[in-house]
């Protein structure tokens, strides 16, 4: 199995939180998406650390080695993880941060950012095609979250909390993220969100930068870590 690199648990609002923190430097807090967790940074934290940064990382509530409520009325959606990444910051002494955000990941980096642009170094938001995961990476997930220390219901306990008013109610205000350094990564061989929507995306945020990483698919710091880890500390080291 492949080994976590969140080692330390917090009690964040009230729930248990997986986390872990690398290196010295510039902060940097890495955000995962569905169904994955903070491991899909796992090849990909040595480089930032290498390349100067401090890298915060730690699974969402209900995902990976966090705590899963069994209480459903407990909010595990995109709105409800923001009190959790800010609670994160708070116990880390964080104010300024550069946010690297995948998937649903991206939906809570919009939320935060929207809200608290003071407090936003840069913002990367990382998109690509989940049909293209490879069976030995999905694989390490499922063994992640279905072993004696996992959550074998994660996925039935986290579908409850999808629902587009979380991504509808920031949409209208991506404009304002165009004060912020924004960075978009996609895949240039996404056919699930074909790369329109990346120019889409692009146009609402004005300012944004776009990249198309090449052979990557859903899990890009999986398919491309060196080539993941290249594009974010250009872009990071700028600002």
């Amino acid at each position: 199995m492949v080994q976590p690199i969140v080692t330390e648990n917090a009690l964040i609002k009230g729930s248990r939180i997986a986390y872990g923190v690398y290196g010295t430097g510039t902060p940097v807090v890495l955000l995962h998406g569905t169904p994955s967790s903070s491991l899909i940074w796992r090849n990909v934290v040595p480089k930032l650390v290498e390349g100067g940064f401090k890298v915060h990382v730690f699974d969402l509530l209900g995902f990976g080695l966090s705590e899963r409520p069994w209480d459903s009325s407990v909010d595990t959606s995109m709105t409800g993880q923001v009190p959790i990444l800010e609670g994160l910051l708070a116990l880390w002494g964080l104010e300024k941060i550069h946010i690297i955000s995948h998937d649903i990941g991206g939906g809570i980096a919009q939320r935060f950012a929207v809200f608290s642009p003071e407090r936003v170094l840069s913002l990367t938001l990382i998109d690509v095609n989940p049909s293209k995961l490879e069976q030995s990476s999905l694989n390490s997930y499922l063994d992640y979250i279905s072993g004696p220390i996992g959550q074998p219901s994660l996925f039935e306990h986290q579908v409850r909390h999808y629902d587009p008013k979380h991504t509808m109610e920031v949409a209208p205000r991506l404009g304002e993220l165009g004060k912020l350094p924004v960075q978009i990564i996609w895949g240039a061989d996404d056919a699930w969100q074909v790369a329109d929507w990346a120019h889409k995306l692009q146009g609402a945020i004005p300012g944004s930068q776009l990249t198309f990483v090449e052979d990557a698919g859903h899990f890009s710091p999986e398919d491309q870590p060196e080539r993941m880890s290249e594009v974010l500390l250009s872009f990071m080291k700028k600002y």
